[in-house]
Formats: structure tokens, sequence, C-alpha cells
């Protein structure tokens, strides 16, 4: 878990009506979630995948279909 600091807004009832985050943690929250996002892509694609190769195996591949 990403740790943060947020800070409340309160209004005039003293319900919380927004979050302040200082930039370092908005862009420490931003970038978990965009590895979540990106966990989560991987599992599909390993789920859904019919198989792997290997790098080289693909770029000789890709090579000799681009000459």
């Amino acid at each position: 878990m990403v740790n943060i600091s947020p800070q409340n807004v309160v209004d005039n009832n003293g319900n919380v009506s927004a979050v302040l985050l200082n930039k370092p943690d908005y862009e420490k929250l931003n970038e978990y979630i965009e590895d979540l996002e990106d966990s989560v892509e991987l599992s599909k694609a390993i789920k859904d995948s019919t198989g792997f190769q290997l790098w080289e195996e693909f770029l000789k591949v890709y090579n000799s279909r681009n000459k």
C-alpha cells in the first residue's frame, strides 16, 4: 500500500467535503494506481495467452518479415 497523508476539507456542517493531497503524495498515489492497472492487465494476458515466445525468437521472426 502507498503511504500518503491526505488532508480533509470540512464544510460548515462538519462534513468532509474534499480531500487534499500534496503533489508528491498525488504522484505516489497515481503511480500506485498505474502499477495496479498494469498488474491486472498482465494477469489477464497470462490467463488468456496461448503461449509465450522468447524475445530473441520474436525478433528473428519480426526481422525476417520486415526485410
